[in-house]
């Protein structure tokens, strides 16, 4: 029969096997919020992105759910501290300024990286004095990317075009290292091989891309999906919830791998 002794060393060496095996296996858990919106959690690291869209704009995207925004602000569950918040460019259906100073202003742990258009809207927003300390703009004119780390986050900001007639707006697509885990949200950016080519995206082994869906409807960006954007867990973003069935259903006869973020959806990495 085992000594007490025994038993106790038993029991210590099964948990100290455990937490070994759990801690050298890292999960990433991948949250939709709405819209381009998603979070990040890996460990004790949280990240969001194009997250600060409780209001829904230009009459077909939508904003936060009210109970997600809330939980944001009051800083339960997954929202409790989060490190780092980026924001891909300055529309509105991305990145909406008093918003996101009322979330600092609730979040004293929290860093802010973004162009400097959503800075300087930022900015303008009564409060924003209070928490200017921790917001910072990425350059964007006349480099490709840059590499720094945020609050302890390696992220690699992209400067990649904005599609459609948007010349003047700046858009940073984020390569986010969490955890070991390599993340991509390419905000609005063009559909273009000359966009994306620069970055060797091809050769980084993705875990995760978020892409908008009209990538998927379209053969230009079907073409920069299959060259650029492949990765282990691709989600298609930005859909109008009036087309979120539309969608779904293109996606699952040509696209089947690609998950439709509707605003609630949730994924492990592993």
């Amino acid at each position: 029969m085992m000594s007490s002794y025994a038993n106790r060393g038993f029991w210590l060496w099964v948990i100290l096997c455990w937490s070994t095996l759990t801690s050298a296996n890292p999960v990433l858990e991948v949250q939709h919020l709405g819209n381009e919106g998603v979070l990040l959690h890996s460990g004790e690291t949280t990240v969001l992105i194009d997250a600060f869209i409780p209001e829904e704009t230009y009459g077909r995207y939508a904003g936060l759910a009210p109970e997600t925004w809330q939980s944001m602000l009051d800083r339960r569950g997954a929202f409790s501290s989060v490190r780092l918040a980026l924001a891909s460019h300055v529309h509105v259906d991305h990145f909406q300024p008093d918003a996101a100073v009322a979330f600092l202003r609730a979040h004293p742990e929290t860093e802010f990286v973004s162009t400097a258009q959503v800075v300087e809207a930022l900015a303008s927003v009564e409060g924003a004095a209070a928490v200017a300390g921790r917001v910072e703009a990425v350059e964007t004119g006349g480099i490709d990317f840059s590499i720094s780390a945020h609050a302890g986050i390696r992220v690699e900001f992209l400067r990649l075009d904005h599609g459609g007639e948007f010349e003047d707006i700046q858009n940073l697509g984020h390569l986010v290292h969490v955890n070991g885990f390599k993340v991509l949200h390419i905000g609005d950016a063009e559909m273009s091989r000359e966009n994306f080519q620069r970055f060797g995206l091809a050769q980084r082994d993705l875990d995760v891309a978020f892409v908008p869906y009209w990538y998927f409807l379209n053969p230009s960006g079907v073409e920069v999906y299959r060259q650029f954007l492949q990765a282990d867990s691709v989600w298609a973003v930005h859909i109008p919830p009036a087309q979120v069935d539309q969608v779904r259903a293109r996606l699952a006869e040509s696209f089947p791998e690609v998950l439709v973020g509707n605003g609630n959806r949730r994924g492990l990495i592993k």
